[in-house]
């Protein structure tokens, strides 16, 4: 989405401290673009389906277990574009995805990808009188949820995916002792060829990151 990735740039000029106000030295355009936000998309359009990053369990399994978590995900060539994931907030539709088939959709087009959007789906209860889930995935979403949304991973420059070409994606959870943090980058590659790639944001959470105690 552009209007997403020029909302995220503008908070740039945003004071670094919530504390100091307009005394605080602006955010910058690095810490801006390394920083996840959680959006409510609608001027956005979601170029491929969603894929699974990995899953948590509460209480967890082994306590001791490390809670990082590393995933690289492959997009390959979708010629609808998942036209019917629409701005990647809601219910996924077949029937858009049918009459984007149908319709002849330009094969050749390319894509410029301003981020990833991150989504959940929660299992809250599991037993014999059933199961409770609350899911942000549009294949999965909660029809009347209106209090949880995705979570858009800014790259501070679009990628530029051609025709034909994979998008591959990698996302690290990293955790210190009393930080939480995420790392993400990308690339476009068409077999063996690399065609774009950006860098790795947020590398030790120099930009955001969650504290824990």
């Amino acid at each position: 989405s552009l209007r997403l990735h020029s909302e995220a740039r503008a908070q740039s000029y945003l004071p670094s401290s919530s504390t100091e106000g307009l005394d605080s030295a602006p955010m910058g355009t690095l810490k801006a673009m390394e920083t996840p936000y959680v959006v409510r998309s609608h001027a956005a359009f979601q170029t491929h389906v969603e894929k699974q990053c990995w899953e948590f369990f509460h209480p967890a399994h082994d306590p001791k277990a490390p809670q990082t978590r590393t995933a690289h995900i492959e997009f390959r060539p979708d010629p609808i574009h998942g036209a019917g994931c629409g701005s990647g907030y809601g219910l996924y539709d077949q029937a858009v995805t049918s009459m984007a088939q149908s319709s002849g959709v330009s094969k050749s087009s390319l894509v410029h990808v301003h981020g990833f959007l991150g989504t959940f789906t929660a299992t809250l209860y599991s037993g014999k009188s059933g199961t409770a889930t609350i899911s942000t995935r549009p294949h999965k979403f909660s029809v009347g949820m209106f209090s949880w949304f995705p979570l858009y991973f800014p790259l501070r420059e679009p990628l530029i995916v051609p025709a034909g070409a994979s998008i591959q994606c990698s996302v690290w959870r990293r955790v210190g002792a009393e930080r939480v943090w995420y790392e993400w980058c990308a690339t476009a590659q068409r077999g063996d060829e690399t065609l774009a790639v950006s860098s790795i944001h947020n590398p030790n959470g120099r930009s955001y990151y969650v504290t824990l105690t």
